[in-house]
């Protein structure tokens, strides 16, 4: 499990791969990334 730091402010969710999840969070200028 880890965090990834990116100057993004917009509502997403997409697979990486297949075992990786992106979550861009709208208000927080940051990207949670964790292996599910």
């Amino acid at each position: 499990m880890f965090q990834i730091s990116f100057p993004i402010k917009t509502l997403t969710c997409f697979r990486l791969q297949s075992q990786s999840f992106f979550f861009n969070v709208g208000n927080l200028p940051y990207t949670l990334a964790f292996n599910i």
